[in-house]
């Protein structure tokens, strides 16, 4: 009897780290169909899920929570070696020039400032989780 084996190719988890429920939703229902969804409500559930095995291949992770905020886990993620490899995204409604300095100075890839389109945020995670992105955040 001939069995025939389906191959499913695996889809990149990624970690979308926002105390707003509403943005959890809203994130979730938009990249569902590309990428396995993890949630995370603070930043320590967000340092928890990354360090299990296997981590996560991206964080997708807001600015602004309770303490520790974005930027801090995002530190906290680089100066972990188990993390580090991680390539993080930041998201931020705030205003100002200074947040993609800071986002990179965490240790981040990319951000997005809200409101993005679902293409601007294709492309960001596309790009963040190319290998030379992976390579660069380490």
């Amino acid at each position: 009897m001939l069995s025939l084996g389906i191959v499913r190719n695996r889809l990149p988890r990624i970690l979308i780290v926002d105390d707003s429920m509403e943005q959890q939703d809203m994130l979730t229902e938009m990249l569902i169909d590309k990428y396995e969804i993890l949630s995370a409500f603070n930043g320590n559930q967000a340092l928890r899920i990354a360090r299990q095995n296997p981590p996560p291949e991206l964080i997708l992770m807001d600015v602004i929570m309770p303490a520790p905020d974005g930027l801090e886990v995002c530190r906290m993620l680089a100066e972990d070696e188990r993390t580090r490899p991680i390539p993080v995204v930041l998201t931020t409604g705030m205003g100002g020039g200074r947040i993609g300095e800071k986002a990179v100075q965490a240790g981040a890839v990319s951000y997005l400032k809200k409101p993005f389109s679902l293409k601007e945020l294709y492309t960001t995670l596309e790009q963040a989780l190319r290998p030379a992105a992976v390579s660069q955040a380490g």
